[in-house]
């Protein structure tokens, strides 16, 4: 009778044991097959970060590396603008009148306000903020940097939130010209088209030194951690009142492009409210293509992930299919 309590014990540690040698067997798999799916796109960089929001377990690879964030950024963006809103700073129903000096960078979709200029010259910011979360209009993100003091404002809102390795430096029409060298944004260069031809104006030489000198630079990008680290606290409610934590999440879970990335590795009925981040490729070179979000589960269960690729030389297929490798390599093994 008095060994049966130390029995008791001695299985309970065994069983503890047991279960902590099982994850990290697990994690070291996972961390291999990672590097394995590096290895396959090298010389290009690969970055991710996941984490379980059930057990707190968390793995990576090169999670503390940079990498460009392109349009990944305008998620935090449109947080920091809705923080601003709960402020009393600014209304979500102010209505902006876009002149054509507004028109930034072209994305080259049909229902982005460059697109559709001069047939649509006032949104309200609510609806700003919608365009440049789910289809990433350019555009909509720097009429919505001037609303928070510019690039600036994004990165502050970020440290006082305890969001650190994640920088924003350039408005879009700042960024997208000078990756390819090819000087200051005009206007005339605001539709898909004239954007290209601008761009196939430039010597090669000169568009892919920059591309280089772009993938060195440590401005506009974050961390895959520091990305985690946002999606954490979106999803945690710690950046925005419930109300708008869901505005945004539904937001991110609308966004029609980049299926082909992250969520074509996660299972069919599982909610993805996520954010890409692509760059113009040219030279045949992609300088970032990206994809961050929270997976919720048929069953509630929830996840954040956030993969980064840059430099790759990848075809688009390939370069999507990346991350749906990444994806379910870590719901195969994990979970």
């Amino acid at each position: 009778m008095i060994r049966f309590p130390s029995l008791l014990i001695f299985a309970a540690l065994n069983l503890s044991i047991a279960h902590a040698a099982s994850e990290a067997r697990q994690k070291k798999t996972i961390e291999q097959r990672l590097n394995e799916i590096a290895t396959q796109v090298a010389p290009a960089k690969l970055g991710v970060a996941v984490f379980d929001f059930q057990t707190g377990k968390q793995i990576g690879l090169h999670a503390d590396e940079r990498f460009p964030m392109q349009s990944v950024f305008k998620a935090p963006l449109a947080a920091a603008v809705f923080s601003l809103a709960e402020q009393g700073k600014l209304s979500l129903d102010q209505k902006v009148t876009l002149e054509e000096k507004d028109l930034s960078a072209p994305i080259g979709i049909p229902e982005s306000i460059n697109e559709q200029w001069p047939g649509n010259r006032e949104y309200t910011i609510l609806e700003l903020i919608e365009k440049a979360v789910a289809i990433s209009d350019n555009t909509a993100a720097d009429l919505l940097l001037s609303r928070v003091s510019g690039p600036e404002g994004v990165d502050q809102y970020l440290e006082k939130h305890g969001i650190h390795g994640m920088h924003l430096d350039r408005s879009e029409r700042e960024l997208q010209p000078q990756v390819h060298g090819m000087g200051k944004f005009q206007t005339s260069w605001a539709r898909g088209d004239q954007f290209k031809l601008a761009l196939q104006a430039i010597p090669e030489e000169i568009r892919r030194k920059s591309i280089t000198n772009y993938l060195s630079d440590p401005r506009d990008t974050t961390t895959p951690q520091a990305a985690l680290t946002f999606l954490k606290k979106l999803e945690s409610g710690e950046l925005l009142s419930k109300d708008h934590t869901q505005q945004l999440l539904k937001m991110m879970s609308s966004n029609r492009y980049g299926t082909h990335r992250l969520k074509a590795g996660i299972p069919a009925d599982a909610i993805f409210a996520h954010k890409t981040g692509t760059a113009r490729v040219d030279l045949g070179i992609c300088p970032a293509v990206n994809d961050i979000g929270i997976i919720t589960l048929a069953n509630g269960k929830k996840y954040a992930i956030a993969s980064f690729l840059s430099g790759t030389t990848l075809n688009d297929v390939e370069r999507e299919a990346i991350h749906s490798e990444v994806a379910r390599s870590v719901f195969a093994i994990c979970w």
